[in-house]
């Protein structure tokens, strides 16, 4: 579940943890960088590989880890970049590719039985597929040739419909949940992002977080949203100073800061028991990374894949699962990249 002026949360309702979580650090055989983009309730994840020895890809292709730590990688044909975004827990992944050369990016999804299909949006240049729900809808930005960027919705049967909010010249989707449910940003030129709840074909609501800078690039950027509603995301101040935010199905609105962070990044959701839990990365002021973990009671937990002690290394991102597994990417060096999973 990607923003790119500020990064992005995960959502989820999920129990503490009794005992010790485990962790394990891996990489695509062949890869020399593995990131993660998203995990799904069975603990499948999937994400992008770069390397020239990967067997089956050409260089830049996805993959899916089950479990068991085996690896399965796939990409669209045309030694372009095959980039992955979601994957839903019927194992569909859906995302974007480029081949070299045209700047034009075009979605994918790629079922669990392997079969990979590549998709447009009609009188677009390019699109960028952002989350697949459990019945296999696609949710992203399509940019139009009226210049006006727009939000589309993909059924599995290739229908695919667009909308996009008000008066804004921009609507930017970020997640779909259960229900059809969409939420992201909306906003004109540079200007002041709104947060926007909308499902096909009903109203639309738009919102912002109290204490959100009104000025370029600053605001309420929504990121994800679980199946009763509830949405997470960062909220920019008038200072340029990023805060965490969880706005609940009938509108309250809550928020937090991370002790120590000098910067907070990206967010997914998820629901496991009755815990409400938001997670994400934020970088300290030493310019390490660290990965935390919101309960719905207000209370915070932070964890590390890698005890990085160097500016750019550690916990780069994560995402959460709907039961409880946390995965992402970490550095121990700054450049190199590893995936992880997180069990509880």
């Amino acid at each position: 579940m990607r923003l790119r002026d500020v990064a992005v949360l995960s959502l989820v309702l999920c129990a503490p943890a009794a005992a010790s979580p485990t962790i394990i650090q891996f990489n695509v055989p062949g890869a020399h960088d593995t990131t993660v983009t998203g995990i799904n309730a069975t603990g499948t994840v999937t994400g992008r590989a770069i390397g020239h020895n990967i067997a089956g890809c050409s260089h830049y292709c996805g993959y899916l880890r089950t479990p068991d730590g085996s690896f399965a990688v796939f990409e669209v044909p045309g030694q372009g970049q095959t980039l992955p975004a979601d994957i839903n827990n019927d194992g569909a992944v859906t995302g974007t590719y480029v081949f070299p050369g045209n700047a034009a990016e075009q979605g994918f999804v790629h079922t669990a039985n392997g079969s990979l299909t590549t998709f447009g949006v009609a009188d677009a240049t390019a699109v960028e597929a952002r989350d697949i729900n459990a019945d296999g809808l696609i949710v992203g930005e399509a940019f139009a040739v009226s210049r006006r960027n727009i939000g589309f919705v993909r059924a599995p049967d290739g229908t695919t419909g667009t909308f996009h909010i008000g008066r804004f010249s921009t609507t930017d989707p970020q997640d779909i949940n259960a229900d059809a449910f969409i939420t992201g940003s909306c906003f004109n030129g540079d200007g002041e992002r709104h947060g926007f709840l909308y499902q096909s074909g009903g109203p639309v609501t738009i919102f912002d977080v109290p204490g959100a800078g009104t000025h370029q690039r600053q605001g309420t950027f929504a990121q994800a949203i679980d199946h009763d509603g509830a949405v997470a995301g960062l909220f920019v101040d008038n200072r340029d100073n990023k805060h965490g935010f969880v706005r609940t199905p009938d509108g309250s609105i809550a928020t937090f800061d991370l002790p120590h962070a000098k910067d907070m990044s990206p967010v997914s959701m998820a629901i496991v028991a009755d815990d409400r839990m938001v997670v994400g990365t934020f970088r300290a002021k030493d310019g390490t990374h660290h990965g935390y973990m919101r309960h719905g009671d207000g209370s915070i937990e932070m964890f590390d894949a890698v005890n990085g002690t160097d500016p750019g290394t550690g916990t780069l991102d994560a995402q959460i699962g709907a039961s409880g597994v946390i995965a992402g990417t970490s550095s121990i060096d700054g450049v190199t990249m590893r995936g992880f999973v997180r069990t509880p």
